[in-house]
């Protein structure tokens, strides 16, 4: 799962996942199980980082509250959660067109029967994207020549 949890995090986790990982698919459900195993994170803690976005001058507390407050409402965050990564998935798949390798089932992600052979530009953006975000590293510097052997 990536360090921070977004709707755009989370979409790149499951672009991931199905291109390079063992799952066939992830269904909402899944996500819904995989959200609520998370370690010392609640629920306000998901939208945090976005309302940080709408509200710069909000103090942290401030905004816990006001989804905690929401959540006691009836408000399911991990399901809008999951809604919202959903929405993320079918905007990519609407701007990549025919090279977008996941396929929206309604609910779950599968990869598309074309990958790799299509696809391929896009993941390697997105392994491009993802470095920081995932702690991938990339060098694109040319290796190291081997050490010479003692005699």
């Amino acid at each position: 799962m990536p360090t921070r949890v977004t709707p755009s995090t989370l979409a790149d986790w499951i672009e991931l996942a199905l291109m390079f990982g063992d799952p066939t698919s992830v269904s909402k459900a899944l996500m819904a199980e995989l959200l609520d195993d998370e370690p010392g994170e609640d629920e306000a803690d998901w939208e945090v980082s976005d309302l940080f976005d709408e509200e710069p001058r909000a103090s942290e507390t401030v905004i816990r509250n006001a989804v905690r407050r929401r959540s006691k409402e009836g408000v399911d965050t991990t399901d809008r959660l999951i809604d919202d990564v959903w929405q993320e998935v079918g905007f990519r798949r609407d701007t990549a067109g025919a090279n977008y390798p996941v396929v929206d089932r309604g609910e779950a992600l599968i990869c598309s029967q074309g990958w790799p052979q299509t696809g391929v530009t896009y993941a390697f953006l997105l392994l491009l994207g993802v470095q920081e975000e995932f702690e991938v590293g990339f060098s694109a510097t040319a290796p190291a020549p081997p050490s010479p052997r003692p005699p």
